[in-house]
């Protein structure tokens, strides 16, 4: 396979791995490095990325894609190349690894009738509840009661509020960024790489962080509906009115008022037990959101990118080392103190029905 075929596959591959929950987490990890890259280096092709991942079986998208991966010259760079194989040699670990998982198998069986019911299969691999394979029945087949899936035990409880989710399961993190054109550039990638960069290094290595860029107000259901975050981060720019701003089509200002968000959280609420407004004037939205979220954190004025980008990093740091949502919070403006930029007291963290001293992603006592 030619390189520039190669780089193709692997990011067709890697965003037909989205599509599917939860994502392998050493498929996501490669996928996120190298769609990290790509947007590092070739910053131009991060829309027709995002397209591609709407409709990664698109021949169409595939071959804008392409194009433009051939028109600067993607193929020629060796890291990106590698990264690419990498993300190929995970899927391809993934599917060696995957084993057939059925309940009921039957083969070369001839029957009057048959019926089944109450079925359960459960495994690691392509799990289905029944199987048939040259099956001749000449009257009915009834089947009832069937349950099938992977990794998480079925009937496992509910953790209880408080607790960590289980290990099996990576910590999702959406970090939304929108930095609309028509407004003052701020350096987004570069929180997002710093905070990658503090979950990787940190004790407990159990968080999936996936990036969106030029987000707009169409995406939000469709990402919350499909990523079902348990922590969803905004990095932009806030109103002076307590609106977030998105993009439009155009990739304008889009602003979304704080009630907006708040009805939109209290339907799709899910996994979703922390919000974070990393933007100015977020500290109202940040309140009407913690009628329907455990704990949110907000910005009470303006605040500069890099005490924002600061406050990130250590939160997330800190919440990688098991501490409570209290405690990462804490940090996070103690960071911005540490790096003397007098803004430690613009975050704000509201917690409404829930306690932040509480609450941790991993459980150091696990």
């Amino acid at each position: 396979m030619d390189p520039l075929q190669t780089l193709v596959t692997a990011l067709v591959a890697g965003a037909t791995a989205l599509q599917h929950t939860p994502v392998p987490p050493a498929i996501g990890q490669a996928y996120s490095a190298l769609k990290s890259y790509l947007h590092d280096h070739y910053a131009a092709l991060d829309a027709d990325l995002a397209q591609l991942e709407r409709q990664p079986a698109s021949k169409g998208r595939r071959t804008v894609l392409e194009e433009g991966l051939a028109a600067t010259n993607a193929a020629g760079d060796t890291a990106l190349l590698q990264l690419a194989q990498a993300l190929l040699a995970a899927i391809q670990r993934q599917d060696a690894a995957g084993t057939r998982i059925a309940g009921i198998d039957m083969s070369d069986v001839t029957a009057a009738s048959i019926k089944l019911s109450d079925i359960l299969a459960q495994g690691a691999g392509h799990v289905t509840g029944v199987a048939m394979n040259r099956v001749d029945v000449a009257g009915a087949i009834e089947i009832s009661g069937v349950r099938a899936g992977n990794l998480t035990p079925l009937d496992a409880p509910k953790p209880a509020t408080g607790a960590a989710p289980a290990a099996a399961d990576p910590i999702s993190i959406l970090f939304l960024a929108a930095n609309p054109l028509d407004m003052e550039p701020l350096r987004l990638d570069e929180e997002c790489r710093a905070i990658d960069a503090a979950l990787r290094q940190a004790e407990y290595r159990h968080f999936d962080l996936r990036p969106h860029w030029a987000v707009q107000v169409a995406d939000l259901q469709e990402l919350l509906l499909r990523r079902q975050p348990h922590i969803l981060h905004f990095s932009g720019h806030g109103s002076d009115r307590n609106e977030i701003i998105l993009q439009d089509a155009s990739g304008q200002a889009a602003p979304v008022s704080a009630g907006a968000l708040r009805t939109l959280f209290g339907l799709l609420k899910d996994n979703l037990r922390c919000v974070v407004l990393n933007a100015c004037y977020t500290a109202e939205q940040a309140g009407a959101i913690a009628d329907r979220i455990d704990c949110v954190v907000g910005m009470t004025e303006a605040i500069s990118d890099p005490a924002a980008r600061a406050f990130a990093v250590a939160f997330y740091r800190a919440l990688g080392y098991g501490r409570t949502v209290q405690e990462a919070f804490d940090l996070g403006c103690s960071q911005i103190d540490l790096n003397n930029l007098d803004e430690a007291d613009k975050p704000v963290l509201i917690a409404q029905h829930a306690d932040p001293v509480t609450i941790r992603f991993v459980d150091p006592k696990a």
